[in-house]
């Protein structure tokens, strides 16, 4: 039941969710809490299972930088949780921010993330994904892989990070439910992160990870391309899970209430004017109908 025109709108909530083992993501990490941010579709129904979509920031940065992204598909009728990594923004723990081989780290939290998602009575299991930059779309790709969240898309992703015994490049899928979405810049000279690494992971699961190079673009969305990232990640879930860009509003008799409202206001406010028009007119009218000099008293003058 929607009450009211306040429901129109993205609504968040925190929460706080432990990393899993990467090898086992129903196995749980309780030493470490990360911070995580629910964003819910408008018109939201307790009742009801939503495409779910998780969301993965870069090194040094925070869940903060996906909002706007995370805001975009939760308008489409996602419900999307974001997380910081372990050692990043409000989450405990300490990360190896000068060890980027143990930047794999990252695929716990993100696991981690999936479990609590998985555990929600929102969660759809037939339509889930994620959404990273650079170490996380690493993530976004481990958990592809792993089939946990098996459509991803990925802004210049982290492929070289290392998973049991090689890199994420070298995996393929043979998962008919594997389907992803890589932008990437292609003058990125990230070490983990380079274009070739890309294609070649693309060229490894043919037919199946879409590609789209960004002309001249470094590690990174700059001021510039950003919007184009998030424009290019809304439009590809749109056809992708087939969302629309706008959800439809509710009936218009949700609306009868507060128009009806609004009438009676006017028509109270218009009445009222009218009331306070006519009375300060009659008062004018009997003061203009007076004598010359009438009702004054007359002035003896010794």
């Amino acid at each position: 039941i929607y009450l009211g025109i306040s429901s129109a709108s993205v609504t968040t909530e925190d929460t706080w969710i432990h990393p899993s083992d990467p090898l086992d993501w129903s196995v749980e990490n309780a030493t470490i809490q990360l911070h995580g941010r629910l964003y819910k579709p408008p018109f939201y129904d307790p009742g009801s299972t939503y495409p779910s979509i998780l969301l993965f920031h870069g090194v040094t940065r925070t869940l903060q930088d996906l909002d706007d992204t995370a805001r975009r598909l939760a308008m489409m009728g996602c419900v999307c949780l974001s997380i910081s990594f372990h050692g990043h923004g409000q989450s405990t723990g300490s990360f190896p921010l000068y060890d980027g081989a143990r930047y794999n780290e990252s695929f716990g939290d993100a696991a981690g993330a999936y479990r609590w998602l998985r555990g929600q009575p929102f969660f759809n299991p037939a339509r889930v994904g994620a959404v990273g930059q650079s170490m996380g779309g690493g993530a976004a790709i481990y958990l592809a892989l792993q089939g946990l969240a098996p459509v991803f898309v990925a802004w210049y992703p982290a492929t070289a990070y290392m998973y049991v015994d090689k890199p994420l490049f070298e995996y393929s899928s043979t998962s008919p439910a594997f389907k992803g979405f890589i932008i990437q810049g292609t003058l990125d000279t990230s070490s983990r992160c380079l274009p070739n690494y890309t294609q070649h992971f693309v060229d490894g699961n043919p037919g199946k990870v879409d590609l789209f190079w960004v002309e001249g673009g470094i590690h990174g969305a700059t001021s510039i391309d950003y919007p184009l990232y998030v424009e290019k990640t809304t439009s590809w879930w749109a056809t992708t899970w087939q969302l629309s860009d706008v959800l439809p509003f509710p009936p218009m008799w949700i609306y009868a209430a507060y128009v009806a409202g609004g009438i009676a206001v006017l028509a109270l406010i218009i009445d009222t004017i009218v009331l306070v028009s006519r009375a300060m007119t009659k008062r004018k009218g009997s003061g203009s109908n007076q004598e010359p000099g009438a009702g004054r008293q007359p002035v003896n003058i010794e």
